[in-house]
């Protein structure tokens, strides 16, 4: 039977887990919206998701918004007042990202990438013993060694898991059914769960300092969104997806460089999205497009990739060049409703 402390005690740690959406997509391009539509096809191709929990996930998303605006926004103002020093918080910030190591490691190798599995274990080596536990990041600082950010969402991506439904969760913030999926294998990779499993209070406050912490960087990018967006479910969203496949589709580059495989070497990275006859390919979705049109640039060819819509499926076609060697290809990438 569960005593009344133990309930109130897993009732924090529920309470204290607020990745808002501002922490969960903001956070992860450093808090630069604009970084986040710099991409090629975000001018002339719209956004396609598959949304069909909309009006519960809007509800959701006013209670995260008002989370932000009624706690977490006035908790962050008491918290700037003591560490005022912005420097100080990104220390902290490091610090909670040093620690989440075996996260990245794990999936850099799932997905093959054993010189970026390298570059990870020798950064939290480093930070952790010049960095006095990961608060500065002499890795990068000394010795060239960047970020190689990897999660169980972008491995069940990279081997062509699809999407599924946007799901925008109450405290954990926008996400999809597969992103859910990995979040929840990624959380047995924490190291802190298992260093803390005995002191849940423990555990609480670091996740609310973390997240308290990551708020008072970030924040003002997500009250600029709200304050300038039509509609900021939409937009949020659109970021969300935005970001989490431009992680996606850039994930069989680096893989394909750790393999030993150079752009313009001739050789095909992806034997399934880049055939050797290039004859016409379906793929799932818009992921698998971009792969496609990767790997056949890399052999010389000059590509582009247009979106059109035909009985309520998006059709992406992958065109080549009619003047490059290859000839003119087009793949036909269809994907139901946004649904990879």
């Amino acid at each position: 039977m569960i005593s009344f402390g133990t309930f109130c005690k897993r009732g924090l740690l529920a309470a204290v887990i607020v990745v808002m959406p501002l922490v969960s997509s903001l956070h992860a391009a450093d808090g630069d919206l604009e970084a986040l539509f710099d991409d090629e096809f975000t001018e002339k191709d719209a956004i396609v998701v598959y949304d069909p929990l909309e009006p519960v996930n809007r509800i959701f998303f006013v209670f995260n918004d008002r989370l932000y605006f009624w706690v977490l926004k006035p908790v962050g103002k008491v918290y700037t007042a003591v560490f005022a020093d912005e420097a100080l918080r990104g220390c902290v910030s490091a610090a909670f990202h040093n620690v989440l190591a075996p996260v990245r490691v794990v999936n850099n190798l799932l997905q093959g990438k054993f010189k970026q599995t390298g570059t990870e274990l020798a950064r939290f080596a480093i930070n952790t013993v010049l960095g006095a536990g990961g608060l500065g990041d002499p890795a990068a600082e000394s010795f060239g060694l960047d970020k190689a950010d990897e999660d169980l969402g972008q491995t069940l991506g990279f081997y062509g898991v699809g999407e599924g439904i946007y799901i925008c969760w109450p405290l954990l913030g926008p996400s999809t059914a597969r992103d859910t999926v990995g979040m929840a294998g990624d959380y047995f990779l924490n190291p802190l769960q298992y260093i803390f499993a005995a002191e849940p209070g423990t555990n609480a406050g670091l996740t609310a300092l973390k997240i308290e912490n990551a708020a008072t960087l970030h924040g003002k990018d997500y009250e600029g969104l709200v304050a300038d967006a039509f509609d900021p479910y939409i937009s949020l969203r659109d970021i969300y997806y935005q970001h989490r496949r431009s992680l996606v589709a850039s994930a069989g580059s680096a893989g394909s460089q750790d393999m030993g495989t150079e752009p313009g070497s001739g050789a095909v990275a992806y034997q399934e999205q880049c055939p050797s006859q290039y004859s016409n390919a379906t793929f799932r979705n818009l992921a698998g497009a971009r792969k496609y049109k990767q790997c056949l640039e890399k052999t010389g060819a000059q590509a582009s990739v247009n979106r059109t819509q035909k009985q309520g499926r998006a059709m992406y076609l992958v065109v080549l060049d009619e003047q490059s060697a290859l000839g003119q290809q087009v793949a036909m990438v269809t994907e139901r409703h946004g649904q990879k």
